[in-house]
């Protein structure tokens, strides 16, 4: 961790930092820099005039003194250190701060009367954490290297943590990991960029702001709110999963638009726009509408939609019934629960009112008019001896066989092959048939057929 210090006034307030490496021995101090550990060790008030390092020893050193001054602090060692002293530990980040160590809990920032200008980077050293468990003040960006983590957030009462954002020099580069976890303060967050994964895992409402959100990573909503507003999208995101029935995603007054993966158990306040895959399991509370490019994947429980619902693209059944174990298949499922009150417009596609969809040994009838008239639902039709042959729609649309009602043969092309070879034989035996007709001694010349 490398902490500038200045030299203005003091703030009041509570630093508890912990710090610890992976490393087997501590490392020496980088060169240049004055060794503090004695200091450290013995509890004395450290005064930095420049750059300096500490070097912790294995277990756990609780530091009850206080850093002064103005410069950098590098803290190194394979123990962890701990900053438990109320002081004026004024860290307003006139320069960079580099933490090369796991930190967690406290306070690492303190509230100047005015932020300071500096940027943070979480290095991304293997194992390397930080908590933010108070409200930061610096004025800078934020980068999280891969491979580190930054938390907002202790998960503890009273450890609530945020930044500074809004504005271009605020940013954050997350190619880590993301986490917030307040438990009681909301947090807004805005122009964050890089490939690093976005984690929601407090009860506390996390809102992400603007159009400037183009995070890559995974998008995973534990429990609490995770809000989009002003333009923000996860449209970038490579998937977006709600992994419990307390997770909640907010889209505002937009569609929440998906282009690559949306699943888990969670609710969706709002409505989707589904370009990519949505998994059964989750609640709409709006509208749901699927285009030609959209693919509902059936779970062991349905998707659930409050809103209007407009169906196209395709249906995949392959992860249907995997948590049976064994049991026999369900005769009635239903793929989509439809609590609102208006009909079912379209149809998945070359699934029609009726189609047959054969998973393993089962044959059901689709309905888009089922359940209470307006859900869709399989129902199972008589148990078959074998099987018939029938091609999926399209690869990755309709995993499970499918068929409409109209169909007229049991299998393969039907009768007109049949009728077709009987022609052709026909047509090969009539010039034979000729031939023998022909008067006797003709000879030479061309010959016609009488």
């Amino acid at each position: 961790m490398r902490s500038p210090l200045p030299t203005t006034a003091a703030a009041a307030g509570a630093l508890a930092a912990v710090a610890a490496l992976l490393v087997t021995a501590p490392p020496a101090v980088a060169a240049g820099a004055r060794d503090v550990t004695a200091d450290v060790l013995a509890d004395r008030d450290v005064t930095l005039t420049g750059d300096a390092a500490v070097a912790v020893p294995s277990g756990t050193t609780t530091y009850t003194g206080v850093f002064r001054g103005r410069g950098s602090l590098t803290v190194r060692g394979s123990g962890t250190l701990a900053l438990t002293r109320d002081s004026d530990f004024p860290l307003d980040h006139d320069g960079p701060v580099t933490p090369g160590a796991p930190i967690g809990g406290g306070t690492y920032h303190d509230t100047p009367a005015a932020p300071g200008a500096g940027d943070v980077v979480v290095a991304g050293t293997e194992g390397t954490g930080v908590t933010f468990a108070a409200a930061q003040y610096y004025d800078g960006s934020t980068t999280v290297e891969q491979g580190a983590v930054l938390r907002l957030g202790s998960g503890a009462g009273g450890g609530d943590g945020s930044l500074l954002t809004g504005t271009a020099r605020r940013r954050i580069v997350n190619d880590g990991t993301l986490v917030v976890r307040n438990t009681r303060t909301p947090v807004s967050l805005s122009r964050i960029g890089g490939s690093g994964a976005f984690v929601q895992s407090g009860p506390a409402t996390t809102t992400l702001t603007g159009s400037a959100v183009t995070y890559t990573g995974t998008t995973t909503v534990h429990q609490g709110t995770l809000a989009l507003r002003d333009g923000a999208t996860l449209s970038n995101s490579r998937a977006v999963l709600l992994t419990s029935s307390t997770a909640r995603l907010d889209s505002g007054a937009s569609a929440l638009r998906v282009t690559s993966r949306l699943g888990g158990t969670g609710t969706v306040k709002g409505a989707v726009a589904n370009e990519g895959v949505v998994s059964g399991g989750l609640t709409v509370t709006g509208d749901y509408a699927q285009d030609d490019q959209g693919q509902l994947v059936v779970r062991d429980t349905p998707l659930k939609v409050s809103g209007k619902v407009r169906l196209s693209g395709g249906l995949d059944l392959s992860a249907f019934g995997t948590k049976a174990g064994g049991k026999r298949p369900e005769r009635t499922v239903t793929v989509l629960d439809h609590s609102g009150r208006a009909s079912v417009s379209g149809t998945f596609d070359g699934v029609r009112e009726g189609a047959e969809i054969q998973v393993a040994d089962t044959v059901y009838r689709i309905s888009y008019r089922g359940g209470d008239g307006n859900d869709v639902v399989l129902t199972a039709g008589p148990p078959r001896s074998a099987p018939s042959s029938r091609a999926s729609h399209r690869s990755g649309a309709v995993a499970a066989d499918t068929r409409s009602t109209g169909s007229g043969a049991s299998g393969g092309m039907g009768w007109w092959p049949y009728v077709l070879a009987a022609g052709l034989l026909a047509g090969l035996g009539m010039p034979m048939s000729l031939r023998r007709r022909a008067a006797p001694g003709r000879s030479g010349g061309r010959h016609t057929a009488r």
